[in-house]
């Protein structure tokens, strides 16, 4: 056979090759794109076969770790007796309410298992806390691990690539194929946080020209993992502070400095829900909530290092005693509290005029 000129283009060359048959060039290319539909299809539904009758179980690392979803009871057994499972990783948290949690940990129990309990979001940047502590889970945990959230997909996801970048020889590209279509995942609709935990780690490998490593990762997430924008110092201002006693029936307005101590730049925008800002209420002594308000729903730029006034509006109370609540907010409503960053409290003790 003729070795085809380098420069020829491969699919009229393929076309070519169709002619001795006496294919009609319409009915060819119906007959091609026909068969591409029909293996696509074939494939979705393969995918989805095994993400439902499957369990979404699959091989994390060669006959160390797996992953898979919520399993029942049963299914939880074969698992364990077939891959001889020593430690059991389950993404969704400790929920001792819930009857498939008191499935796990009886079927843990009966088959003498190790249970650890991760607190991971499906729609959030993970919490450093929590992060560190699947990290330290991993490094002492007996192997072989069964991870899973409730789909395995999203949070189950997430734990495998951290699995597959703490093994030798593992590139960050290769940690990300734990995130794709055959697991079922699909960033969209907060799951692109997921993506973007790894994202932060490339990001920081790049900016410090550094190759990755499994040491390196564990130092990066022990010392420089930083959940997006949302890390700051707030305090309040010492030219505006919040006086020991308030008169009634006046208002007051203190200012709160916050400073930008994340990796990403705060973009405040006007409305409710809408950019980074500060969200904060007022309780009375019972527990009621008296007033709740939001600030910083302006348009402002703050980069990091930088850092912004935002004026606290009290408004006029009763006689009593309050408690001020303060905390950041992020694009994604994520209370800055969450990850670790500590909010204002402020007794406040209101007297008559």
């Amino acid at each position: 056979m003729t070795a085809l000129p380098i420069s020829e283009d491969p699919l009229a060359a393929f076309v070519a090759r169709l002619r001795p048959f006496h294919v009609a060039p319409q009915i060819g290319w119906r007959a091609i794109s026909w068969g591409v539909g029909v293996a696509i299809l074939i494939c979705l539904a393969g995918q989805i076969f095994h993400f439902v009758a499957r369990d979404n179980f699959h091989l994390v690392q060669h006959g160390s770790v797996y992953r898979s979803s919520q399993l029942s009871p049963s299914r939880l057994q074969k698992v364990i007796d077939t891959y001889h499972i020593r430690t059991i990783i389950n993404l969704r948290g400790p929920c001792p309410e819930f009857k498939w949690y008191e499935d796990e940990c009886r079927v843990s129990h009966e088959r003498n298992v190790s249970q650890e309990d991760i607190v991971l979001s499906a729609i959030r940047l993970p919490l450093p806390a929590e992060i560190k502590r699947f990290v330290e889970v991993l490094s002492h945990a007996q192997h072989p691990i069964l991870l899973h959230c409730r789909q395995g997909v999203d949070r189950t996801g997430l734990a495998a690539v951290i699995v597959r970048l703490m093994e030798p020889g593992v590139s960050p590209a290769e940690a990300r194929a734990q995130l794709g279509i055959r697991f079922g995942y699909v960033p969209y609709n907060g799951t692109e946080n997921i993506l973007r935990f790894v994202e932060f780690y490339e990001e920081w490998l790049q900016t410090q020209q550094l190759d990755h490593s499994p040491e390196l990762f564990r130092y990066w997430v022990n010392e420089q993992y930083c959940p997006g924008s949302c890390r700051a110092k707030s305090e309040l201002s010492p030219d505006r502070p919040i006086p020991t006693l308030f008169v009634a029936h006046k208002a007051t307005t203190p200012i709160l400095r916050a400073h930008n101590e994340s990796i990403c730049t705060w973009k405040l925008r006007p409305g409710t829900w809408q950019g980074v800002h500060a969200r904060y209420q007022i309780t009375a002594e019972d527990g009621q909530v008296v007033f709740q308000e939001r600030a910083g729903l302006f348009d402002a730029t703050v980069w990091p290092g930088e850092f912004i006034d935002l004026t606290i509006g009290i408004p006029a109370l009763l006689p009593g005693k309050y408690v001020l609540f303060i905390d950041m907010v992020d694009v994604d409503q994520n209370s800055f509290s969450q990850f670790g960053m500590e909010p204002i409290f402020r007794e406040l003790r209101i007297i008559g005029p």
